[in-house]
């Protein structure tokens, strides 16, 4: 399978794209106001203890206390609570000893909830970002990552990522780790360290310990917390590290300056894999180029359309989000194969919603609405398609059956904020939504006002919503680019009666209206004049 990652930097924010066989799979926005905060390390405070909901609460000086669960505390929390409160901490001169664990009660062991007390220092990191009313969620077990292994303080964990499925490179890199451990510290080797030599796991592990030394110092010059010690990377940069292997053919990177970052860093711990970093150098946005920008302008409207004509609409409550399933102008050739038709509608839209659940990145609970069927081998089916679409999904999900009325549930791992609609197409029973290439439309729209020659000019174009909704969208849009390309100004007016694929210019100056149509208005006959009575006469 093909793999590509593309990066767009445009004023204000990053946009990375990652590609697979020619086709969007996943997309990740960073704003430059709003910086990705998932795995910064904060020396924060413990407000409070709340034993009923089994959390606590931690003042990371944000807005709202960050969120603390007891499953969230490390095994090792005793020793970790005494670091923090260590004026001049030093892991590698003084290790802590570290005693075997209570036997685990669930899935693993965690610490004891008796060990928090308010208004003592803590060590979290943060797991997830702020959604809606929720604060941020930590965690005290604190990991540093890197290209090859996973640094752990205050552990003494030596493990093997379970993705790697050889048992004799396992067994040879679980050999590796537990020689380089540090003394204090946990090891998990990652599953890019599958080949790698010894120097290679060994380079990438003292650069952890050096990233670590550097945040003790920060907290040994905070006075008072909360106090951010540790940034993690950006969103571009973890992307990179995470995911850029061989299994990927190129990064291409639209921002010179983030070119030769990305470029430095594959030198240092991927010497192999740089020369699949390239700058793109040419005039048309990058996204346009590569042909994904109409796949992108998808993941910011509420309504995507299916193959058949149908069309998918998105909407999000404060509990979860909701998909509804609907065939628009879709219509069965024969009513007798109406079960076949709705099967395949049903098919497609299963298929589409998995690869928008990973590109939206919709977390938490969703509910699907898909078309009702009465055969269950049918409604089987489709959970099938859907359940093996998001199978590359890197979180992790659940899918339940779907239900006699047709609903199926998904429950999907939240990290960070889902990608919200900014455009909303509200849909007309009357216009029902047609699978249509708003490309090919601003193509023939552009061709028309490139032949008006120079000059400004004013024109009136008449559109349907949808086409009006998607020629405004963005802070640099189709319609504000047309402004200084052709050096026109056009007011659009939105037509519910119009085609998705029609539009009409006009010009915004109304005709001078004759004397019949003045007469019909109303308006009162001219006098003739003395001269014309005389002929008349």
């Amino acid at each position: 399978m093909a793999q590509e990652i593309i990066i767009s930097v445009e004023k204000g924010q990053t946009q990375t794209a990652i590609v697979e066989d020619g086709e969007l799979a996943e997309l990740h926005v960073e704003q430059l106001n709003n910086r990705r905060t998932v795995g910064d390390i904060y020396l924060g405070r413990i407000s409070r203890v709340v034993p009923g909901i089994r959390a606590a609460f931690v003042d990371i000086g944000q807005e709202k206390d960050a969120f603390l669960h007891y499953t969230d505390l490390d095994e090792y929390l005793k020793e970790q609570l005494s670091y923090a409160q260590d004026s001049a901490p030093d892991l590698q001169a003084n290790p802590p000893t570290l005693a075997d664990p209570e036997p685990a009660t669930g899935r693993r062991a965690y610490g004891s909830p008796r060990l928090l007390k308010a208004g003592r220092r803590i060590l979290v990191q943060v797991l997830k970002e702020p959604f809606s009313s929720k604060g941020t969620r930590v965690t005290t077990r604190i990991t540093l990552a890197g290209r090859f292994v996973v640094l752990v303080p205050i552990h003494k964990i030596a493990a093997v990522s379970r993705r790697i499925a050889s048992q004799k490179e396992r067994r040879r890199l679980r050999n590796l780790a537990r020689r380089l451990r540090p003394e204090g510290c946990g090891v998990i080797v990652r599953t890019v360290a599958t080949g790698k030599d010894r120097e290679a796991i060994e380079t990438d592990m003292k650069l952890l310990l050096d990233r670590w030394r550097r945040l003790e110092k920060k907290i040994a010059r905070a006075n008072e917390a909360p106090v951010r010690v540790h940034s993690d990377l950006s969103m571009v940069s973890s992307i990179v590290r995470d995911l850029f292997s061989n299994d990927f053919d190129r990064v291409l990177v639209g921002n010179r300056r983030l070119y030769e970052r990305i470029r430095r860093y594959i030198h240092a711990v991927a010497p192999h894999l740089e020369p699949a970093v390239k700058l793109y150098k040419g005039k048309r946005p990058i996204f346009e180029a590569t042909r994904l920008q109409e796949s992108i302008d998808e993941v910011f409207s509420n309504v995507v359309s299916l193959p058949s004509g149908g069309y998918l609409i998105f909407e999000e409550t404060e509990a979860m989000h909701v998909i509804d399933v609907n065939t628009g102008s879709s219509v069965p050739a024969n009513p007798r194969n109406r079960g076949e038709w709705l099967l395949r509608v049903n098919l497609e839209a299963a298929r589409v919603i998995a690869k928008q659940l990973r590109l939206r990145d919709l977390a938490g609970i969703t509910v699907i609405d898909f078309i009702d069927m009465r055969d269950t081998k049918s409604r089987q089916k489709v959970y099938e398609v859907l359940v093996e679409g998001m199978e590359p999904d890197r979180s992790a999900f659940d899918v339940l059956p779907m239900s006699e009325i047709g609903i199926i549930q998904i429950t999907r791992q939240r990290t960070r904020q889902n990608i919200r609609p900014t455009r909303r197409v509200e849909l007309d029973k009357a216009a029902p939504f047609r699978n249509a290439s708003p490309r090919d439309l601003v193509a023939s729209m552009e061709s028309w006002l490139g032949a008006q020659g120079g000059g400004w000019k004013k024109f009136l174009l008449r559109v349907h919503p949808f086409t009006a909704a998607y020629l405004k969208q963005g802070f640099y849009s189709v319609w504000l680019q047309w402004w200084w390309r052709y050096k026109v100004r056009i007011e659009l007016r939105e037509e519910w009666r119009m085609n998705v694929m029609d539009y009409r210019f006009e010009s915004p100056r109304k005709p001078r209206p004759n004397r019949e149509q003045k007469r019909l208005n109303g308006a009162p006959r001219r006098k003739a004049k003395p001269e014309a009575k005389k002929e008349a006469a």
